[in-house]
C-alpha cells in the first residue's frame, strides 16, 4: 500500500503531538508499506525519499529582531482578518505552500490512501484537497476533538469566524472521509454520529514496550519523590495543578517527605503558584527535558502526577500512555472519564477528582506511605496499549478502507 500521511506535527521535535504519527510511519513502514509523511519545517523545504517538509514561516520560537517583527506583523494580520469575519490561522501560509507539494507528490506518485491526523485543522484541510485530486480514500485521524472538548481554545474562542470553519472542516472531513479514527472512545462515539458512512476506529495513544530507558543520572534523597513530565496548561487548556498544590501545603510536617519534582517549562503563573512550595523544598523543578529523558524520569519516580482538564474529561492524555507501562504508581488527578478509568482499570494507581481535596490528600498520602493502589494490576489490559498491537488494528484498518475504495471504483 503506498500511503501518503499528512501530520503538522511530526518528529523533530519529540512530544505527544509528534509521537502519534511517528509510530504510525514507523510500524506501517516495518510491516512493508511505502509511507510518505507531509509535515512541517522550520527550516526550509526538504524533499527525499518518505518524507516532504514544507517550511511554516509562522514558527513563534524566532521572536528576535527582523524575525519578531515579521511574527507580530503575520499575528496581526490573521487577528484583523479574523475580526472582519474572514477565517484566518498562524498557519494559513503554510497550508498553501504544503497544498502544492502534496499536489506535486499525488500527481507523481499516485498513493492508494491518503491519511490526515488532526490537529490543526490545515492537515484536515489538506487531506482533503488531496485525497480529491488523487482519487484515493481520505482516512481522518482525530487525536483530539475539533469542536468536542476542542483543544484549540484561544482562537475559536475569541472568533465566531474561526468557530464557524472549524465547524465546517468537521462536517465536510467526515462527509468526505472512507475511514475515521480517533484517539479517545468518547470523540470516536461523537464522530459516528456524524459519519455514518465512514468505518470508524477507536485507536488510542500508545507506547512503545522495546522503547530504550537509560537510568537517570540524579542523586536520590530520602523520601518519596513524585514526578511530573511535560507541561500543564500550555498543553491541555484548563490543566490546572492548583488542587494538589493545596494538598502539598496541608501536609502535616510529620508525613514522611515528599518532592514534586516538575519536569518541563511552567507559565509564570505555575511559577508563582508553586514558588511557596519549592521554598519549602516540598517541590523542585528542572528544565524541559527530551522524550529520552522524559522517559527516565519516570523509571526513576516513586510515583507519577497526572492532572486531567475538566474542560476535556473524555480525553486519555499521551502522557497516561508513557505512564501506564511505568512500574510508579499513578496519582492521576481527573475528573471522572476516559483517562480516570484507566488508571483504576489497569490497577494503575489513585484516580481522583480534583474538587475533593480530602480524597487527593488521602490518596497522596497512601501513596508516600507505600499503601498499595485500589486493584490489581493488569498487564493484559496494560498490553492492549503497546503500538505493536495498535500498529496491527491501523494497518488492518486502512486495508479494509482501500480495500471497500477499489471494490465500489
Amino acid at each position: 500500500m503506498k500511503l501518503l500521511l499528512v501530520a503538522y506535527y511530526y518528529p523533530p521535535p519529540d512530544g505527544a503531538g509528534t509521537g502519534r504519527p511517528a509510530f504510525m510511519t514507523r510500524y506501517l513502514r516495518e510491516r512493508g508499506h511505502d509511507v510518505t509523511v507531509l509535515t512541517r519545517s522550520y527550516a526550509g523545504d526538504e524533499t527525499r525519499k518518505g518524507l516532504i517538509r514544507v517550511h511554516d514561516p509562522s514558527c513563534n520560537g524566532r521572536r528576535r529582531g527582523m524575525g519578531a517583527a515579521v511574527w507580530l506583523v503575520r499575528r496581526l494580520w490573521v487577528e484583523t482578518a479574523n475580526s472582519l469575519g474572514v477565517p484566518r490561522t498562524v498557519l494559513s501560509c503554510w497550508y498553501r505552500r504544503a497544498l502544492r507539494a502534496g499536489h506535486d507528490f499525488v500527481a507523481r506518485e499516485a498513493p492508494d490512501l491518503v491519511l490526515a491526523t488532526y490537529p490543526p485543522a490545515e492537515t484536515l484541510m489538506l487531506g482533503m484537497a488531496l485525497a480529491r485530486r488523487s482519487g484515493s480514500p481520505l482516512v481522518a485521524d482525530f487525536r483530539d476533538g475539533l469542536t468536542f472538548e476542542p483543544v484549540e481554545g484561544v482562537l475559536p474562542l475569541r472568533f465566531a469566524a474561526i468557530r464557524h470553519k472549524y465547524a465546517e472542516v468537521e462536517q465536510h472531513t467526515l462527509a468526505m472521509a472512507a475511514g475515521v479514527s480517533a484517539a479517545h472512545p468518547a470523540l470516536a462515539d461523537y464522530l459516528r454520529g456524524r459519519a455514518p458512512q465512514a468505518r470508524i476506529l477507536w485507536l488510542p495513544n500508545g507506547y512503545d514496550p522495546a522503547e530504550n530507558i537509560r537510568p537517570l543520572p540524579v542523586d536520590r534523597e530520602a523520601g518519596f519523590h513524585l514526578v511530573h513530565t511535560g507541561r500543564f496548561g500550555r498543553s491541555d487548556p484548563g490543566c490546572d495543578p492548583t488542587p494538589l498544590v493545596r494538598v502539598l501545603e496541608r501536609m502535616p510536617a510529620g508525613e514522611a517527605p515528599c518532592c514534586l519534582h516538575l519536569v518541563g517549562r511552567l507559565t509564570a503563573a505555575e511559577k508563582r503558584l508553586f514558588r511557596p512550595l519549592v521554598r519549602r523544598g516540598r517541590v523542585k523543578t528542572h528544565p524541559a527535558a527530551s522524550r529520552a529523558q522524559s522517559l527516565a524520569w519516570q523509571a526513576w519516580a516513586d510515583g507519577l502526577l497526572l492532572v486531567v482538564s475538566p474542560r476535556r474529561p473524555s480525553v486519555i492524555p499521551g502522557k497516561l500512555l508513557e505512564y501506564l507501562p511505568r512500574t510508579a504508581p499513578i496519582l492521576a488527578v481527573a475528573p471522572g472519564g476516559a483517562a480516570a478509568d484507566m488508571v483504576m482499570e489497569c490497577g494503575r494507581g489513585w484516580a481522583v477528582d480534583p474538587r475533593d481535596l480530602v480524597k487527593l490528600q488521602t490518596a497522596l498520602a497512601q501513596m508516600v506511605r507505600g499503601q498499595e493502589p485500589p486493584g490489581r494490576r493488569d498487564d493484559a489490559r496494560i498490553a492492549r496499549f503497546a503500538w505493536p498491537r495498535l500498529g496491527h488494528e491501523l494497518e488492518s484498518f486502512l486495508l479494509e478502507v482501500v480495500a471497500r475504495h477499489q471494490e465500489v471504483s
